[in-house]
């Protein structure tokens, strides 16, 4: 958090996730991805990937449908965006009902710093796995605090196969490529990254001696990479900056003022796994209404 600006709460949330244990998956998280899949699929859903929406197409004061990069065109009487705010506003073809001044409020908001993130493939039977994770801080270079998790290996298991170590960043370090996609940003760029993939094992040296000669191979993401997959601006963790000192200000509602636009993640609620989950319900009771989902909720218990 930020000193005088993030809210107690969001602390105390992330304080007792970390105390009463930081779960992780076994195999990764894409176990969630294809659960969700499934259960769309299951219900008559389609999943399509690769296909970003370019415009939100309104008619008649209501949302009509979507209109993707391929220039094909979905009708549907509800848009639901998980992207930023800033980002899902910029998509919306003018209309009466979402004012300009809301939209300038939503483009000046703060947002999370960045983060780089490191991940390391292990090489088979090196490296020991340990059941927690590791918040190192010290020093005053580039990097001078990281999160190092390891990702819960196969049953039977007791070696690592995945470590990842996280630390903050900062647009400013990557705004050299800022006009360029991934994938093709440039040798410059690739050097910078290896760098400070660099800079970053040896910070974690001191903790985890051994942690180097255990990599099989490494890979990185950069708050530029972040930006082009999850398109929040200048790549932001964690969505908007919520802060005290406002708090009508940063709270973003479920529901807009157009009939059939709703949002949800992380910008409008809480960051994290839990947080998306409970804002995702968020917004299913403002299109299902909260009685009904609430008792639906209770009989799968």
């Amino acid at each position: 958090g930020i000193e005088k600006v993030t809210p107690f709460y969001i602390h105390a949330i992330t304080l007792y996730s970390n105390l009463k244990g930081a779960y992780r998956l076994r195999g990764g998280t894409s176990s969630v991805v294809e659960a969700l899949v499934s259960k769309i699929e299951e219900n008559g859903g389609k999943v399509l990937t690769g296909q970003e929406v370019t415009k939100i197409v309104v008619e008649g004061s209501k949302v009509k449908g979507v209109i993707t990069n391929n220039n094909d065109f979905y009708e549907c009487d509800y848009v639901v965006s998980s992207t930023h705010p800033a980002e899902t506003f910029n998509l919306l073809d003018k209309n009466p009902l979402i004012k300009n001044s809301f939209i300038a409020r939503i483009l000046s908001e703060k947002n999370s710093y960045p983060l780089f993130c490191l991940y390391l493939v292990m090489k088979p039977g090196s490296f020991k796995y340990i059941n927690r994770n590791f918040f190192i801080r010290r020093g005053n270079k580039r990097v001078n605090y990281v999160l190092l998790s390891m990702q819960p290996p196969a049953v039977g298991s007791d070696f690592a196969e995945v470590v990842t170590i996280v630390t903050s960043s900062s647009f400013s370090q990557f705004e050299k490529w800022k006009d360029t996609r991934t994938g093709n940003r440039g040798e410059d760029y690739l050097e910078y990254k290896e760098n400070l993939e660099e800079e970053i094992l040896d910070f974690v040296a001191a903790d985890f001696p051994d942690l180097r000669s255990s990599i099989e191979c490494k890979f990185s993401a950069s708050p530029l990479t972040f930006r082009d997959y999850t398109k929040t601006p200048e790549g932001s963790a964690y969505g908007i900056q919520k802060d005290c000192n406002k708090p009508f200000s940063t709270f973003i509602a479920c529901k807009t003022k157009l009939p059939g636009l709703y949002l949800t993640g992380q910008s409008n609620n809480v960051h994290g796994v839990l947080g998306a989950t409970i804002t995702s319900l968020l917004t299913c009771s403002d299109i299902l209404g909260q009685d009904y989902l609430m008792n639906k909720i209770i009989r799968a218990i």
